[in-house]
């Protein structure tokens, strides 16, 4: 009888694996969408994140669902920044050196970065590239390069527990960088390229794309998607100026409200929006880019009371003698007197309420 009723258990335990529907293959870091008994859509202003509630599966995400509030600005940890960057208020902040020019310097600017952003409850996400790939020159300042780079970004990374941002330039770059990134930044010029923005989503990094200065606010949407359809949902889109004839570049504020078609956070580089691409003579005959540092302040206050969700910016100690966009690098002097500013016009502005225009005839 024992052997009959263990035998029955074992063909309906059988049975019900049969019946039970098999998964599809899936990306790093994302959600199976079968057996969805409903999805719900927590909000943040410009965020919509898409959180499924699995009925029978027993999947466990990589990492925990959004928070439905805003209580967790205080945080400074490297450890699941999707959340962080979901609570920020009034923006969250990605900024840093525009390149690491040595281990020392990027420690030094790590430290002093988020000492003052902690002053004002400002999430940070440290930024510096390992590579310049697209430097005008030849001859200009590259970076240590991606081995050596990477290893000097996680040791920041521990040493002050924050996150980091840092851009890719190739596909076969996007594993090693999604092992030390929280961020992995798609540059401007590459913000259509789709083998690349798929084999970063891949990585299941948050993925930060720059919209091309030779790109129509809406083409970010289009570029989101395809982060989406790689299989991660955690993306953002970001600002970074339009070509404005030769050597120049013109902010238009209106991107910053049309980019938010692409159903994510709004990113608003306040600093290479100022660029003026090759418009620099060097004495040896070369070209460099220059750039309007003086008109970063009017551009980040523009961004703000807009309502975007984070800043983006590149900070330096001597940003005239920096190798790498000195002429668009805020001084590290002025930092704290800047986001000061920044976050009093943000917390009195209503740009991330919608406005709700009547048309009705006006009567008395």
């Amino acid at each position: 009888m024992k052997t009959i009723t263990v035998c029955r258990l074992l063909f309906s335990f059988l049975l019900l694996a049969a019946l039970q529907p098999s998964l599809p293959p899936m990306a790093s870091g994302a959600v199976p969408d079968t057996e969805l008994s409903s999805v719900h859509d927590w909000s943040w202003n410009s965020f919509h994140i898409h959180v499924p509630l699995v009925s029978k599966l027993s999947y466990t995400p990589s990492s925990p669902p959004p928070l439905p509030d805003r209580h967790y600005t205080h945080l400074q940890s490297s450890r699941h920044p999707e959340l962080i960057l979901q609570a920020a208020e009034p923006f969250f902040l990605l900024a840093g050196p525009n390149v690491i020019e040595s281990e020392e310097h990027i420690f030094r600017m790590a430290k002093h970065i988020k000492n003052i952003s902690s002053k004002f409850g400002l999430p940070l996400v440290f930024k510096s590239s390992f590579d310049k790939a697209n430097r005008t020159s030849a001859k200009s300042f590259r970076g240590p390069g991606m081995v050596e780079g990477l290893k000097i970004l996680e040791k920041v990374k521990l040493a002050y527990d924050i996150p980091i941002v840092t851009d890719v330039h190739e596909t076969i770059q996007c594993e090693a960088v999604g092992k030390v990134a929280d961020i992995i930044q798609i540059p401007a010029f590459l913000c259509r390229q789709t083998d690349l923005l798929v084999a970063a989503a891949k990585t299941g990094r948050i993925i930060n794309i720059k919209k091309g200065q030779f790109c129509a606010p809406s083409v970010m949407k289009n570029s989101a998607e395809k982060i989406r359809m790689a299989g991660n949902s955690n993306v953002m889109v970001c600002e970074r100026g339009t070509m404005f004839g030769y050597n120049d570049l013109i902010v238009d504020p209106r991107n910053l409200e049309w980019m938010r078609e692409a159903n994510c956070p709004v990113v608003a580089d306040i600093t290479h929006s100022l660029q003026q691409p090759a418009g620099r003579q060097l004495g040896d005959g070369g070209v460099a880019s220059g750039g309007l540092r003086e008109l970063i302040p009017c551009i980040a206050r523009t961004a703000v009371a807009v309502g975007v969700d984070g800043i983006f910016m590149e900070v330096h100690d001597d940003p005239m003698n920096a190798p790498v966009d000195g002429p668009t690098q805020w001084p590290l002097r002025h930092l704290e007197e800047l986001l000061e500013e920044l976050v009093a016009i943000a917390r009195v502005s209503k740009g991330k309420q919608h406005f709700n225009i009547d048309l009705t005839p006006f009567r008395e």
